[in-house]
């Protein structure tokens, strides 16, 4: 059955939507805009009716006031709560005008079709005293990506959540957040998530448990989650950095209530740089709508998510749909995998150790397995046994990563290489670092950094990337790629009148095959630019 809802209230714009299936109704929420925002808006929609096919469907409508993207939740679970209970919504407040990624409210609506019912405030909720105070965080900053384009980066969007997923089996809500943090070596875009539980009354919730997912380098955002009959919870993003394509990710609290967060796998990689329909002059929009979700076995996990699709298009955006379960929780009997678990049962680089130049050999081996896919310093489709020769040219430590599947159950292994540096290699450094300022449209302004990198003997080096992020009136990463004189440059668009100057850091050089970067060689790795 299809039906149709009049949501233009006051003539305002419905934005954001999103659905939560309750009780006795199927919940839509939506942000309404005019010329900016005025406020959220729930509706109720009889679901009894609706899955029966009556034309005559109940409807009821509410305002939750400037609290802003309100999360209906979806309920999951073997066992519905009874007709009556309350459905709850999570929003992110709004106060004076100003939000923040710290302060979170949670609203009740008990049998909305009853005369005089509206959502109610349950309780006020703040991560500041949750359990992930490890960092600092703060709005999510634009996000680099592989590729040497004018446009390169990414919106990293906001710190609103994405949905709210409710467990019946253990009374909780679990929610995720796209903030920026800095685990180390800069800031980053990070996954925050958290676990809302109702205290023993039932009268007010609180944070029971949250952490954040980062490491550095490496951008994630736009994360969902989802719970599964074993109270462990899922989450899916994207993932994207310099030497990356934006990709599809997921990662799971294993172990119940009391769980950890494990190693991050990848569902889908992304398959070259992401352009999008907007101007060079904007961060290209990503995908803020993504979906985790609980198959009705209550083991499966089901997730919608972004990649950068080599379609041929003057766009390349695609949406990854994905299946797994955790180890930890699995009855058994799912996913073609022939009558078991997947399991790696080999998975090793040989040597382990080699000078910049010669070749390692990873070797796998897997059981029940379909498909399997490669992660890190590789990537790719790869069968579900084999061996692949690999020459590294560049020194360092490398990280491979292998996750297999049968459509049901996975498992995931890693292989590390380090690679010495031999003398044979040409040092490179960064010998010209130069901004300037040109006028845009509208009072804004642009600042743009020429890179040029040479080798020793001060000749131009093209192919080498060169990363960094801006600071000081404005936040986010660039990168650029050098061509045949050594030279890139890197651009800050729309750049605010009453930001005086701008700094962009350079944070590292990635060298092709036979250069080696040497910070002593840069004559400087940092430019203030004045409007």
């Amino acid at each position: 059955n299809s039906y149709a809802l009049r949501v233009d209230i006051d003539g305002d714009f419905f934005d954001y939507p999103h659905a939560g299936v309750g009780v006795d109704a199927i919940y839509i929420s939506s942000n309404m805009f005019a010329s900016s925002f005025t406020q959220s808006i729930l509706w109720a929609v009889d679901k009894n009716a609706m899955y029966a096919g009556s034309s005559n469907i109940t409807t009821k409508w509410d305002s939750v006031g400037m609290n802003f993207t309100p999360q209906p939740m979806n309920i999951h679970g073997a066992t519905f709560p009874p007709s009556g209970t309350p459905h709850y919504f999570v929003a992110t407040v709004i106060s004076g005008n100003q939000w923040s990624a710290e302060d979170l409210v949670v609203y009740q609506w008990t049998d909305p079709f009853a005369p005089n019912s509206t959502p109610s405030v349950v309780s006020g909720l703040s991560f500041t005293t949750s359990s992930d105070a490890t960092y600092s965080v703060g709005f999510p900053t634009d996000q680099p990506q592989r590729g040497n384009r004018r446009a390169a980066v990414l919106d990293g969007g906001d710190w609103r959540i994405q949905d709210a997923e409710y467990s019946a089996e253990y009374g909780f809500i679990s929610i995720a957040q796209t903030v920026s943090c800095n685990p180390g070596g800069g800031t980053v875009n990070c996954i925050r998530w958290a676990d809302i539980e109702l205290n023993g009354s039932g009268t007010a919730f609180a944070i029971n448990d949250s952490g954040i997912i980062a490491s550095p380098g490496e951008y994630r955002s736009y994360a969902d989650s989802a719970v599964n009959s074993c109270g462990d919870i899922a989450f899916g993003y994207t993932k994207t950095s310099d030497s990356m394509y934006p990709g599809v990710w997921a990662a799971a609290r294993e172990g119940g209530l009391n769980g950890t967060v494990g190693s991050e796998f990848e569902l889908k990689a992304g398959e070259e740089t992401y352009k999008s329909f907007q101007s060079w002059r904007q961060a290209n929009r990503w995908g803020d709508y993504t979906g985790m979700t609980i198959d009705p076995d209550g083991e499966t996990f089901w997730y919608l998510g972004e990649y950068a699709k080599a379609n041929g298009l003057s766009t390349n955006w695609g949406t990854h749909i994905a299946s797994f379960k955790l180890a930890s929780c699995d009855s058994g009997g799912g996913g073609g995998g022939g009558g078991g678990d997947v399991t790696i049962d080999q998975f090793v680089a040989n040597p382990g150790t080699i000078d910049a130049g010669q070749n390692t050999t990873l070797t796998w081996a897997s059981t029940n397995a379909t498909s399997c896919t490669a992660s890190g310093d590789w990537s790719g489709s790869k069968s579900v046994d084999g061996s692949q020769v690999l020459q590294l040219d560049v020194a360092g430590d490398y990280t491979f990563g292998l996750y297999c599947e049968d459509g049901s159950t996975f498992d995931t292994a890693g292989a590390n290489v380090t690679v010495n540096a031999v003398g044979s290699l040409t040092e490179i450094g960064l010998s010209g670092l130069e901004g300037a300022s040109s006028a845009a449209n509208r009072g804004r302004w642009t600042a743009t950094v020429t890179a040029t990198v040479t080798d020793v003997n001060s000749a131009p080096v093209p192919g080498v990337i060169v990363s960094g992020n801006w600071a000081n009136g404005t936040s986010g990463g660039g990168s650029c790629e050098t061509t045949s004189n050594g030279s890139c440059t890197i651009t800050k668009n729309n750049l605010k009148s009453n930001v005086g100057s701008v700094t962009f850091s350079v944070s590292g050089l990635a060298a092709p095959a036979g250069y080696e970067y040497n910070g002593n060689n840069s004559a400087s790795t940092s430019v203030t630019i004045n409007q």
